[in-house]
């Protein structure tokens, strides 16, 4: 890897905090609400990313969108940071790295999150949903961050647990780590990611430290 790398820009929910199994719950809690029938595999192979824009005869987009982070924002605090996550971003700012969490979560719930666990010194910046005009899998959030940095793409990486991360590193000509712990197995299938191409992919973050010679 190169030596010239300083900037690493975060995932929030599936790579920072184990939020993935809240996020499934609040889908389904909301599509019983809306009278929709979709089994957890459906729901994952869509995927939490489109699934606001899947054909599931949802009337009211922004009813659904605020009835599913309605419930999220209620519950998620009880999910913990993946492990070695701390103590990985309290070495990289020991060693002046540049970091920003770039996340497609909505400002509200991004904020209670850093104050419920006393991350936000971590991250330099952060960008939200409402950051951005458009968000992952465009490049835009992480290119806004970089610029923020006073970074540039060649020397950054963005680490993130879907494939929208990685096909935003790509668009945005930034190294790419897919993180993919044990407990994302259910979410993401290791073998069938392969397409998305990551340039790396560790399972644990201290994983990142000979990647970036650190």
């Amino acid at each position: 890897m190169r030596n010239s790398v300083d900037t690493i820009l975060f995932d929030l929910d599936g790579c920072i905090v184990d939020t993935l199994p809240m996020w499934l719950k609040s889908f389904q809690q909301t599509f019983k609400k809306f009278h929709i029938s979709i089994t957890d595999a459906e729901l994952l192979k869509i995927g939490f990313h489109r699934i606001y824009d899947h054909k599931l005869h949802i009337q009211s987009r922004e009813e659904f969108i605020n009835e599913v982070y309605g419930f999220y924002t209620k519950n998620f605090l009880d999910s913990p940071l993946h492990q070695n996550a701390l103590s990985t971003l309290k070495k990289l700012k020991r060693n002046n790295f540049k970091t920003a969490l770039v996340t497609s979560s909505r400002r509200s719930v991004v904020d209670i999150f850093l104050e419920k666990q006393r991350v936000a010194q971590y991250f330099d910046y952060t960008l939200a949903w409402e950051d951005t005009k458009a968000n992952k899998p465009d490049p835009e959030p992480l290119l806004k961050a970089i610029q923020l940095l006073k970074s540039d793409p060649e020397r950054s990486i963005m680490i993130g647990d879907s494939d929208t991360d990685i096909s935003a590193a790509r668009a945005a000509h930034v190294t790419s780590i897919w993180y993919h712990p044990p407990q994302n197995t259910v979410f993401y299938n290791e073998d069938t990611f392969t397409v998305h191409n990551p340039d790396f992919t560790i399972h644990d973050f201290e994983e990142l430290f000979p990647i970036i010679n650190l």
